[in-house]
């Protein structure tokens, strides 16, 4: 399976919407998915060990973790909207949390 996402790889893709990284994927080039300026969905594995501008001008873009917390050493822009994966509604957290509701990641 796949590993890595290399640097550009998806770089200037104005028809990408939304992304489901593969839980094999364990690494993120710098700029993987530069200017994808459509982009709002990005579905992380909980494995991923960098992001470090990998959505470098992906302005508009929600960072959906599988895990329950952020992988360890990930750092991301104070403006980004991250959500941590629970199979049911967490009651009362601070956190944001999602669900697949028919295939599609949603917010609790």
């Amino acid at each position: 399976g796949l590993n890595t996402i290399e640097e550009y790889a998806f770089g200037w893709c104005r028809s990408l919407i939304s992304i489901d990284i593969p839980d094999t994927v364990t690494g993120i080039k710098e700029n993987a998915f530069y200017s994808c300026t459509y982009l709002t969905t990005a579905i992380i594995p909980s494995r991923v060990e960098n992001l470090y501008h990998v959505f470098y001008f992906c302005d508009n873009v929600n960072y959906y973790f599988r895990g329950s917390t952020m992988p360890e050493g990930i750092t991301l822009y104070s403006h980004t909207k991250c959500y941590y994966y629970a199979s049911s509604k967490p009651a009362n957290s601070a956190q944001n949390y999602w669900h697949y509701v028919d295939g599609i990641p949603t917010a609790w």
